[in-house]
């Protein structure tokens, strides 16, 4: 289930700015229609520091924010790392099974480099360097982001804890 957002408010760029509001908006659409139980969106500083990025926590926080607790919606937020660890590859492992909530690790990380092969005008030199050597492209840490009326019983549902049966991977470009 895909669904592409084109909003004029929500163009890419780095000196783009995008409404909270505008994003918490689609999100709650895209939640009602798919029946979403959990919402996965960069932290703060969007892993790259890139500002749509940031956007998109901010975004998904208001959300998240206007939720009823009751309704057991969560949301997570993919943890960034300072340059030392971003560029650590698989060994960054090792650090990210400490202090995460979430720990999810790529059976097949050579996938990264075929999607990314799929959109050329992202294909440049230095994002190949990256999928190469991140340790994005071998493991990624999710922390459960709280909600605003307090602490939930558990930060991991039982929905959360297992990848869901009829989950696919695809190696080509469609």
């Amino acid at each position: 289930r895909i669904r592409i957002v084109d909003h004029p408010e929500l163009q890419d760029g780095m000196d783009a700015d995008w409404p909270r509001g505008v994003i918490a908006e689609a999100v709650t659409k895209a939640v009602k229609d798919f029946e979403i139980e959990s919402v996965v969106s960069f932290d703060e500083y969007g892993v790259s520091g890139h500002p749509n990025h940031g956007a998109c926590a901010r975004g998904v926080a208001a959300w998240f924010a206007a939720t009823d607790p009751e309704d057991g919606y969560r949301a997570w937020a993919l943890v960034s790392t300072g340059l030392a660890r971003k560029f650590l590859g698989f060994v960054d492992i090792l650090f990210s099974i400490l202090g995460s909530d979430v720990l999810l690790v790529s059976p097949h990380p050579t996938r990264t480099w075929s999607a990314l092969a799929c959109h050329a005008s992202q294909f440049v030199w230095y994002r190949r360097l990256f999928v190469l050597f991140s340790r994005y492209s071998f493991v990624n840490t999710l922390r459960a982001v709280a909600h605003p009326s307090g602490p939930r019983s558990s930060p991991v549902s039982r929905h959360d804890q297992t990848a869901p049966a009829n989950s696919q991977s695809h190696d080509k470009c469609e």
